[in-house]
């Protein structure tokens, strides 16, 4: 889940008994329940009129009983302006991620932090990268893929042209010399119209190079009645990209779990 602040602030201002009253987190827990779904949360520090300073630790215990499915790691400082990183020193991109991620630890417990996340927009320099490696780090999500316009990398990190195709086509790659893994995204949810998800990910399964992983992501705005991109079968989609993983036998993992949650041998 990329692109998450709105659901936080629902918490912080409606003040729910439990937070699975949220409508949002309810439904992530359905999906849980029904297919044993992880759910990994990347978060903006701020929106207008809100920051994480002002997320209440009254639900730090119950985000904890439930930090086996449930992640929270740092996507951004806010969601304007388009590509944030693009250009980032290492500097910016410490400062951000700590910014996020101390907030996260007080409001939830480091418990429920990750090694792996998606960076919005997907991009940014090597010394951007390096901080976040340095600041523990060990995994990138993206797409990946090549502007149509410029044939340059896009949402694919500092990686080069050949790297970015490589990657295209792969469930992941490892850069050796920084100590970072890249995932390719298989399934941006409300990209993909809901009758053409099942056929979307026979074609990715049918690649050999591509169908051990399955990475699937989903933005938060786009379950949001209020917000202009709000798409009214986006729950449907979401439950239709999880049965048919479920019925082709994957099994929903945390990255950090062994190799990209394929535990390690005995």
């Amino acid at each position: 889940m990329d692109d998450n602040i709105l659901f936080l602030i629902d918490l912080a201002r409606k003040a729910p008994s439990s937070m699975f009253d949220d409508p949002y987190l309810a439904f992530w827990l359905r999906m849980h329940q029904k297919f044993g779904v992880n759910v990994h949360f990347n978060i903006y520090y701020r929106t207008e009129g809100f920051d994480l300073t002002q997320m209440p630790d009254r639900y730090r215990a119950e985000w904890q009983r439930n930090a086996d499915w449930i992640r929270l790691t740092f996507h951004g400082l806010e969601d304007e302006p388009p590509r944030p990183y693009l250009s980032a020193s290492y500097e910016k991109m410490r400062k951000d991620f700590l910014m996020v991620t101390n907030e996260i630890k007080r409001f939830a417990g480091p418990e429920l932090l990750s090694p792996f996340t998606t960076i919005h927009w997907g991009e940014a320099p090597l010394e951007a990268c390096r901080a976040l490696r340095d600041n523990g780090i060990r995994g990138l999500a993206g797409y990946f893929v090549l502007d149509p316009e410029t044939g340059k990398p896009i949402v694919s990190y500092y990686l080069d042209k050949d790297r970015a195709l490589h990657l295209n086509g792969r469930d992941c790659w490892y850069d050796a010399e920084e100590d970072l893994l890249f995932v390719k995204h298989d399934l941006v949810v409300n990209a993909v119209p809901l009758g053409s998800i099942p056929s979307h990910l026979d074609s990715v399964a049918s690649d050999p190079h591509r169908s051990e992983v399955m990475e699937v992501m989903v933005h938060e705005q786009y379950f949001r009645p209020e917000l202009k991109y709000f798409q009214p079968d986006i729950q449907e989609r979401v439950i239709a990209a999880l049965e048919w993983l479920g019925a082709h036998g994957y099994r929903s993992v945390f990255y950090d779990d062994g190799l990209l949650g394929a535990p390690a041998s005995p």
